[in-house]
């Protein structure tokens, strides 16, 4: 009964997961929602639903972009994200394994050198995973204070119908 309810929440992804948890907070206290659903429930679920994609960082230096600069990840996140349009894969498929694509960040925060690392088998899940990074422009600029003039990236995509 719990699984039913959470799998289509589960599955919100960009705009909608933040709408979901933002409605959630307000709920709490503009209309008493908090004695049947705790506000903690929506700030796990938030953190539950940020946690869904899988992004590896590594700066062309060496060691762990990701644990110095987690907000670029987030906004690494996000960004794909939201360019990843679900639409495009099978109608016919329900669920598949992981793609995992890997591509470089330059400085200035252009994708670049975009490659499916490990197919899903499903080859429109694949062409709709790299087409998400395709499609966008720019992460923003690396931070200003890390040295290195790229960053490379291992990227996954869980499918779910």
């Amino acid at each position: 009964m719990i699984s039913r309810l959470l799998q289509p929440l589960l599955s919100l992804h960009g705009w909608q997961a933040y709408l979901l948890v933002g409605l959630l907070v307000f709920a709490e206290d503009a209309v008493m929602l908090g004695f049947v659903f705790p506000g903690e429930t929506a700030a796990i679920l938030g953190g539950v639903l940020a946690s869904r994609g899988g992004v590896s960082l590594t700066g062309s230096g060496g060691g762990d972009f990701g644990s110095r600069w987690g907000w670029y990840v987030d906004i690494v996140r996000r960004k794909v994200s939201e360019n990843w349009l679900k639409y495009e894969v099978d109608p016919n498929v329900q669920g598949a394994q992981r793609v995992f694509l890997t591509f470089e960040i330059s400085r200035a925060g252009q994708p670049g050198n975009i490659q499916i690392e490990q197919s899903s088998g499903v080859p429109s899940l694949d062409i709709s995973a790299k087409r998400a990074l395709e499609r966008i422009d720019t992460f923003g600029p690396l931070p200003n204070d890390y040295t290195g003039s790229r960053v490379s990236v291992e990227l996954w995509f869980d499918y779910r119908h």
